[in-house]
C-alpha cells in the first residue's frame, strides 16, 4: 500500500500532460485497462512469489490517481464549455459526492452475489 502511494502521488506530476497530449478520455480509458490488468494478473500470481505482485499492486497506484481526478477535470471542461462556471461549486460538489457510489453499489450487491454463489445460509434472527 505504501508503495501504491507513492506511486500515484508520484503520477500525479505526468497526469497533467498526458491529458493534453493523449486527451483526458483516453488516459481515463487506459487507467481503467491497466487497473484491470495489474490486479487480474496480481491475483494469478502465488502468494509465496517474488516481489512481482508488489510491484503489480504498486502500479495500480497511477491508475488511483487518474480515477480520483480526472473526474474532477471533465466536470471543468463541461462547466466551462457549457458556460456554468456561477454554479461551479454545486456541480463540482456532486461529483464529488457521486465518486464513492459505485463503491456503495459494489458493496451492496456483493454480499448478495456472494451468498448466492456460495450458498451461504444468512442468520435468521436477530443479531442486534
Amino acid at each position: 500500500m505504501a508503495a501504491q502511494a507513492a506511486v500515484g502521488i508520484g503520477s500525479t506530476l505526468v497526469i497533467p500532460r498526458s491529458n493534453r497530449l493523449f486527451g483526458i478520455h483516453r488516459v481515463y480509458a487506459g487507467s481503467l485497462v491497466l487497473l484491470t490488468v495489474c490486479m487480474c494478473t496480481a491475483a494469478a500470481v502465488p502468494p509465496e512469489g517474488s516481489g512481482f505482485s508488489i510491484v503489480l499492486v504498486a502500479v495500480t497506484g497511477v491508475a488511483y490517481a487518474v480515477l480520483n481526478s480526472s473526474p474532477f477535470e471533465i466536470a471543468e471542461l463541461l462547466i466551462r464549455g457549457l458556460q456554468l462556471e456561477a454554479r461551479r461549486g454545486k456541480y463540482t460538489g456532486l461529483v464529488a459526492s457521486s465518486l464513492p457510489l459505485a463503491q456503495i453499489v459494489v458493496g451492496l450487491f456483493a454480499g448478495v452475489a456472494a451468498v448466492s454463489y456460495t450458498h451461504l445460509t444468512l442468520p435468521t434472527k436477530r443479531i442486534v
